[in-house]
């Protein structure tokens, strides 16, 4: 009784298959922030950025900053893609409180971490477990739906690290 008490008790889901679970699901889940989708081609990326940075919502060339006000403070994004056969497949995003300040722990990544949880679960319909994942070699919070994961952990005190990324093209063991 103890055995099958305890084999229960180690069933939280892990990273590995919680990508396996999405890859193997057939699920196409492209979505991502502002405009941008996973797939997206190079081009496509540049016409909507050029856009955007037009109408003032996104600056930016080598990386690009975008004023995140959904979250209890004004935040900024700081992200660029990583392409494969020209195509999105990987978006790390930079996220920090402008009103952040080593006394102001309210503003910290780890609060941060959390509100983008809270924010990215309501966004995107869903739901987030803290587990390990080796290739950070720490805990983090990671959502699979499909082919898209979305990882969210503090990066340092001050900047909390989002990223989405095409298990199909970027997965990485």
């Amino acid at each position: 009784m103890l055995v099958l008490l305890a084999a229960n008790c180690s069933e939280e889901p892990d990273y590995e298959s919680m990508i396996q679970e999405g890859l193997s699901s057939g699920i196409e889940n492209n979505e991502l922030f502002l405009r941008y989708e996973l797939g997206m081609t190079r081009d496509d990326f540049f016409a909507v950025s050029w856009e955007m940075n037009r109408d003032e919502i996104i600056s930016g060339l080598v990386k690009i900053d975008y004023e995140f006000e959904g979250l209890k403070s004004r935040a900024l994004m700081r992200f660029y893609p990583d392409f494969v056969d020209d195509r999105i497949s990987n978006v790390p995003v930079d996220v920090q409180y402008l009103g952040w300040a080593p006394w102001n722990h309210e503003l910290s990544s780890d609060s941060l971490t959390i509100d983008l949880v809270s924010y990215f679960e309501e966004e995107l319909d869903a739901s987030f477990k803290y587990v390990y994942v080796p290739h950070l070699d720490k805990n983090a919070y990671v959502s699979v739906q499909g082919n898209r994961a979305v990882t969210i952990y503090p990066l340092t005190d001050m900047v909390a690290r989002l990223e989405f990324t095409d298990l199909k093209t970027h997965h990485e063991k």
